[in-house]
């Protein structure tokens, strides 16, 4: 499929686009509602930037920047994802949305549950709770804390309620989240604790990862949401040097699980969601080598070759050890 091609030109300060190729008619429409939707972003944005802390300082910090979610699918994309802010490696280093560590990643389990890696982009429409590329050891000043933020325990529940933006995510979520030209809305994804904890503040849907729920617009729309871990709270079982690959391996199951119901829903509009998610905890049980050898390649940096090898007599019970109640500090921190 030929993806739309974009030329930009300016005249006496007035900024023109012009639009060719597939969806080309189908963004002239969208567009100029994203913008709308990032005029509220950046309204946010600078509500934040006076706004103080606990200790009468501001909390935004010299090195933060107002980032939209710029290149990502906005016409025919399959899913929706809702995360918490972009990193300030996507805006300074990568100048690419999708090129996150966190998105490499999930890009990988996608493709691991058999979506074409020529479609990615279109299940990876990302709105993001907070519109600002920050580092991640100072998301903790988006919440009223104490001030020593980078000596705060990085374990500490984050809210994911900021006011500044609800009316962004909103305009987004109106706009990204109903099908062109269809009934029904496509299916949405809430990666980790601050967007879960955003969906139950804002619209009374109560998640944790791998639990089904409805989102009510306020056009009546009812989207079918699905709460999982963050793509990169995985990297933080390597905190407890005895139980890593029991917990990297329970974790890992659930994502590849959350990452199949994305797929499955995301490719036919007709899908059921429980009767999907239950389908791909089947698909993803048993098969702890497959699990063993993602999670030595993914969270342990090691080669494929190598991932093989350590899983060679790994057992269904590695991943049966570990207790739901037992990730509960990553399940609410990140």
């Amino acid at each position: 499929m030929t993806r739309p091609q974009l030329m930009c030109s300016e005249s006496a300060g007035r900024i023109s686009v012009r639009l060719n190729g597939a969806g080309a008619a189908e963004y002239a429409k969208a567009l100029p509602e994203y913008l709308k939707a990032g005029a509220l972003g950046l309204k946010g944005a600078r509500e934040l930037l006076d706004a103080l802390g606990p200790d009468g300082r501001k909390l935004w910090r010299y090195n933060w920047r107002f980032f939209l979610p710029h290149g990502v699918a906005m016409v025919r994309h399959r899913t929706v994802q809702l995360l918490h802010f972009p990193p300030d490696s996507v805006l300074l280093d990568k100048q690419d949305y999708l090129a996150a560590n966190t998105t490499k990643r999930w890009t990988e389990l996608l493709i691991e549950n058999n979506a074409a890696s020529d479609d990615i982009g279109l299940f990876q429409n990302i709105i993001d709770i907070v519109p600002i590329a920050l580092p991640d050891r100072e998301s903790c000043f988006l919440d009223p804390r104490p001030p020593k933020c980078a000596t705060a325990d990085p374990t500490t529940p984050r809210s994911g309620v900021y006011p500044h933006f609800d009316d962004y995510v909103t305009a987004l979520l109106n706009l990204w989240l109903p099908p062109s030209g269809q009934a029904g809305s496509r299916p949405m994804i809430a990666f980790g604790a601050p967007a879960r904890n955003w969906l139950k503040a804002v619209h009374n849907v109560d998640l944790a990862p791998l639990k089904l729920g409805v989102m009510t617009l306020a056009s009546g729309m009812k989207v079918q949401v699905l709460g999982a871990n963050h793509p990169s709270a995985i990297w933080h079982v390597k905190d407890d040097p005895n139980r890593q690959l029991a917990r990297a391996m329970f974790m890992m199951q659930q994502d590849l699980t959350a990452a199949c119901w994305q797929v499955k829903m995301g490719m036919d509009a007709t899908a059921g969601p429980e009767p999907t998610l239950s389908l791909c905890k089947q698909v993803w049980s048993g098969r702890d080598k497959d699990i063993c050898e993602l999670s030595y390649r993914q969270v342990f940096s090691k080669t494929t070759d190598e991932a093989k090898c350590l899983c060679t007599n790994v057992g269904p019970d590695m991943i049966r050890s570990v207790s739901g109640a037992e990730l509960d500090v990553l399940h609410t921190a990140y």
